[in-house]
């Protein structure tokens, strides 16, 4: 799978240098600002990393961390920050629970690194989410293959409501739409 990165500053200056720099690595999208970066992040799907500046005009990057963080927790978060006080740095942590905190300018190598190291941090959360959700798919399978075995009229049933529940949460936007087949799957037991 592709692991994205987007960056989010209000200089455009500065994001067609982050294009310059690593666009022949990396698939790299920019975002004028946070308000950019929400809507890009809304409409096109979850990024692997998100690197924001700190000062931005209406939202400032803690306010777009945090956004980040509930509505796309899986998201390695960078702040690189031009205006490196501690209470801002103390900010970005606590609010942001951000990955890595740099200054600018930050060197090249250090910066590389950061992507690196947070496109691996990505790998390893995706990877344990779904080996964590293969497994209790798993036995979820074997739950239901036995429900099915003793009492084939109830799981029926369950597996009807299963996919009633799978297109109403279509129509009404549900994303994790498995926590609803899960429960329709269980109801009987």
């Amino acid at each position: 799978m592709e692991q994205r990165i987007l960056f989010v500053d209000d200089d455009p200056n500065v994001l067609a240098g982050y294009q310059r720099q690593l666009r022949k690595d990396y698939t790299i999208e920019i975002a004028l600002g946070a308000e950019r970066a929400i809507e890009l992040i809304k409409n096109s799907g979850t990024f692997a990393v998100l690197v924001s500046d700190m000062r931005m005009p209406q939202i400032d990057g803690v306010q777009l961390l945090k956004w980040v963080r509930e509505h796309s927790p899986d998201t390695v978060r960078v702040m690189l920050t031009g205006y490196a006080d501690q209470s801002t740095a103390i900010k970005a942590i606590n609010e942001g629970h951000i990955f890595r905190f740099l200054t600018k300018p930050c060197d090249p190598e250090t910066f590389s690194s950061t992507i690196k190291a947070a496109l691996e941090q990505n790998r390893l959360i995706t990877a344990e989410s779904e080996l964590l959700q293969k497994t209790l798919m798993g036995a979820i399978g074997t739950l239901t293959d036995l429900l099915s075995i003793s009492d084939p009229a109830v799981f029926g049933r369950s597996y009807a409501l299963r996919s009633r529940c799978r297109e109403s949460a279509a129509k009404v936007g549900i994303q994790n739409v498995w926590q609803l087949e899960l429960a329709a799957l269980l109801m009987r037991i």
